[in-house]
């Protein structure tokens, strides 16, 4: 059995299935049923999404974990499945994010079969702005704003031994003051009214001379030179809360603005290490008992980097108060020029009475500068996956501030194309108000796709009905050869020719045969078939009696007409 053959007896069984239109359309729907069912699990697959944060813990943590735990809960919100990775700091969040920047994504192979082709790539991070930010990544909403705070504690109080020397100085010179007082009234029982009374006057001034004096006895608080603005810091001990090295970033970036020298910042390696001196001495401190360690720290000024609904930074204020005595707070006047150089911070105000307390701290607004921590997201991700997780994240945070503070700060970056942190595109859509439906985003592709079809479809048609006319064609050509095969039957002279019209006879019954199978011939043509073959077959007969001399052969003057 050759190719051809095996060919054609495929291409019969296909044909002879083709005639029972009924499992056609049966086959037809149940194939269309079983793709929509398909389709519409790929559909309701969750996007499966990755977000580096950390480290655990921190305010950014516990945001982010709060965001997932609502979207875990919302029914209509479990398009997105958010897996949180855990990170060191911001730095290695952003390594994540450029991690697979020249990967080619297959979304639908691997949400539908479950491939995870690179367990090391993330599709968001929360980055601080003033660290190494990522190259592959775009900004989607300003997580918390950091203000920069700087305020020096009040002196301390005199030490209790030095008010228990001057309690006992005083009450010994009261003594002896009593006993010359004593003397002085015993000599006066002697003397004249007049001179008692001179002596009474002077013993008024004496008196209130000895007082005066007692107050020159009483112990002075140690003054020290006034700290009023970030000049005044040379020579000082400055803590810095949080052990990052951001924070120590920024100080010296605050530095540099007003003129300090790299070689006059030391930065000690212990919280009890001994000052340098004529230098700036910083000391970092960890953010747990901070209030035990300002106590301690006999620290200048404090440096704090944080929310202003910062706990730790409130804290902090309320351990550097001495009794009633309120720290002050040292303004960066070069807030803007700052900036200017520097387009990972941001000119800020403190407001008045940001810090609370009693009196609120501070007395009045204060100028200083912000770094903001940004979730970003990778720019290959799809611009409807961004938009409709940045729709999910700005939906839900009101619910989050009721958790948690620092969700109350989540802001909405600058989108204008000149803003110094390009924002995503899905970002910016949802943002901007810009959001396309299903429709606007598939508009043109509906319509090429409808003209498409419509051409096709067309074409189809006339190519089935061009087949059809062919068909036709093929058909009278066929029954007018069979026609002329008669005539040729009735007209022959000899048996091999006859044998050659009863084979070519046959071969025409082979065509109709196959016609029939493959269901090309209606009835009308299969009868006007039948019909004109007989004809044939009846002269091919009668002309092989005839030309065999048989009886009851007709003439060949009758055959021949």
């Amino acid at each position: 059995m050759n190719m051809k053959s095996i060919a054609h007896t495929w291409s019969v069984r296909c044909k002879m299935m083709m005639r029972h239109t009924w499992l056609i359309v049966l086959a037809g729907m149940l194939l269309l049923a079983g793709l929509g069912v398909a389709a519409y699990q790929v559909a309701t697959l969750p996007t499966e999404l990755k977000i580096a944060v950390g480290p655990v813990g921190s305010d950014d943590y516990q945001v982010v974990q709060k965001f997932q735990e609502q979207l875990a809960d919302r029914p209509s919100m479990r398009s997105i499945k958010l897996t949180i990775v855990d990170v060191g700091s911001s730095q290695e969040a952003a390594d994540l994010i450029d991690a697979d920047k020249d990967a080619h994504e297959l979304p639908l192979l691997q949400r539908f079969f479950g491939l995870n082709k690179n367990a090391a790539r993330v599709d968001f991070a929360v980055v601080r702005r003033d660290l190494a930010m990522p190259k592959e990544g775009l900004a989607i909403a300003i997580l918390r704003k950091n203000v920069v705070a700087i305020w020096v504690p009040p002196p301390p109080e005199p030490v209790a031994e030095e008010k228990e020397k001057t309690e006992d100085k005083s009450k010994s010179d009261a003594k002896g003051k009593t006993a010359a007082k004593s003397k002085t009234d015993a000599k006066g029982k002697a003397a004249a009214k007049g001179k008692t009374d001179a002596k009474a006057s002077k013993g008024k001034a004496a008196a209130k001379k000895e007082d005066d004096e007692e107050e020159d006895d009483k112990p002075k608080k140690s003054a020290k030179p006034k700290i009023e603005k970030i000049e005044d810091l040379l020579g000082k001990r400055v803590g810095v809360i949080g052990r990052s090295q951001a924070n120590i970033k920024v100080l010296r970036v605050i530095l540099e603005e007003y003129g300090f020298p790299a070689d006059k910042v030391a930065v000690l390696g212990a919280e009890d290490s001994p000052n340098a001196p004529d230098k700036l001495n910083v000391v970092q401190f960890s953010t747990d008992k901070v209030d035990e360690k300002i106590r301690n720290g006999k620290f200048d000024a404090i440096m704090a980097v944080g929310p202003i609904s910062s706990k730790i930074t409130a804290d902090a204020i309320k351990a550097s108060r001495h009794g009633k005595e309120a720290p002050t707070f040292i303004e960066i006047k070069a807030a803007e020029a700052i900036a200017a150089r520097n387009p990972a911070y941001e000119s800020d105000e403190i407001k008045a009475g940001a810090f609370g307390g009693a009196p609120p701290l501070p007395e009045e607004s204060v100028d200083t500068i912000s770094i903001n921590h940004y979730i970003v997201a990778r720019k290959k991700l799809s611009d409807d996956t961004v938009a409709e997780f940045t729709r999910y994240l700005f939906t839900i945070r009101a619910s989050l501030a009721s958790r948690s503070s620092t969700a109350a700060k989540i802001e909405k970056p600058d989108t204008d194309k000149d803003a110094n942190f390009p924002v995503h595109p899905g970002a910016v859509a949802y943002l901007d108000g810009e959001l396309k439906n299903f429709f606007d985003r598939y508009n043109d592709y509906l319509y090429w796709g409808l003209m498409l079809f419509s051409f096709f479809g067309s074409a189809i048609a006339g190519i089935a009905s061009y087949s059809k006319a062919d068909d036709r064609v093929r058909r009278l050509q066929t029954l007018e050869r069979l026609l002329e095969l008669g005539k040729a039957a009735r007209a022959a002279d000899s048996i091999p020719k006859l044998d050659e019209i009863q084979a070519e006879a046959d071969k025409v019954m082979g065509e109709m045969v196959q016609d029939v199978e493959t269901d090309k011939l209606d009835e009308t043509a299969l009868m006007a078939f039948s019909v004109t073959l007989d004809q044939v077959q009846r002269a091919i007969s009668d002309r092989r009696a005839s030309l065999l001399g048989r009886p009851g052969a007709p003439s060949s003057s009758v055959a021949s007409t």
